[in-house]
């Protein structure tokens, strides 16, 4: 227990430190404080609007990845509140400690709800394949949301700490068990793809009318079909080409027997030197 106990004790000391480093104080710029209160209380409704687009999108797996993230931000909270109401941990306005920019309650500090949910949702998104980049842009938005609590002193740095173990925590028990547990929010997720394809067929149904979608289906159709003719076109003709390139090529070995025969050197030559087919005088018969 003494070890223990000396642990986290070295544990709060760094604690304290690092909020003394990163809490805003009357030093401070105006625009970063303002910036801090800003990104503290608003940017945390980013997700909720990220998930719902991804859960009317027409890709199915971005709807799957949402709904896995709803379901484990949703368990992330309760895990949440069952470690608030194990041990509490005071918040730092409420131990005296550094300074206060946002009215808030004093109730217990670790681990923070926000970036527990924060930290669930980006983890979701990064680990699925087709919503990796917009992970990678919500756990940007996840690292701005620790900070900015940090700097308006409602939270210490562990209390950010405990809120990315239990979300990866969570996350990771939720993908262990996405059989029995997400199944039904995939069916779901898997309905409301089908009705968005459905409504987008709709509207270019719309947009092309009956009649022009039925010129093109001809259209397409006589195209599929002018290949396989052609081909039979060509197989027909073949055998009438081959016998036309053999007389073709008889023609040709004639032509080029009969001038060897004109142009042999053993046949005699006329007056002018040139030769002759037949140079045996012409006797008439008796």
């Amino acid at each position: 227990m003494r070890i223990m106990s000396e642990m986290l004790q070295y544990l709060e000391n760094i604690n304290l430190y690092m909020f003394s480093m990163m809490n805003a104080t009357h030093g401070s710029s105006p625009l970063m404080i303002s910036a801090g209160k800003i990104i503290a209380v608003y940017f945390i409704d980013i997700f909720p609007l990220v998930m719902a687009l991804n859960l009317f999108s027409r890709e199915r797996e971005n709807g799957r990845t949402a709904y896995l993230a709803t379901l484990a931000g949703g368990l992330a909270l309760l895990v949440d509140a069952a470690i608030r109401s194990l041990w509490y941990h005071p918040r730092p306005f409420a131990a005296g400690t550094g300074y206060t920019w946002l009215h808030h309650a004093a109730n217990a500090s670790f681990p923070s709800n926000h970036m527990t949910f924060a930290a669930t949702v980006a983890a979701a998104f990064l680990f699925a394949r087709r919503t990796r980049r917009q992970g990678i842009f919500l756990l940007g938005i996840s690292l701005l949301i620790a900070w900015s609590r940090i700097y308006t002193g409602v939270h210490f740095p562990l209390d950010m700490a405990g809120s990315v173990v239990v979300a990866l925590g969570v996350l990771t028990i939720t993908y262990r068990c996405r059989g029995p547990l997400v199944r039904p929010w995939l069916y779901l997720a898997g309905a409301m793809s089908a009705f968005t394809e459905q409504r987008a067929a709709g509207r270019a149904k719309r947009r092309c009318p009956p009649a022009r979608v039925a010129r093109l289906r001809r259209r397409r159709k006589a195209a599929n079909h002018v290949k396989p003719r052609t081909i039979g076109a060509i197989e027909q003709r073949q055998p009438a080409m081959m016998q036309l390139n053999n007389t073709t090529d008889n023609a040709e070995t004639q032509t080029k027997a009969m001038m060897a025969t004109v142009n042999s050197p053993e046949r005699p030559h006329n007056h002018l030197g040139h030769r002759v087919v037949d140079a045996r005088p012409l006797v008439a018969d008796d």
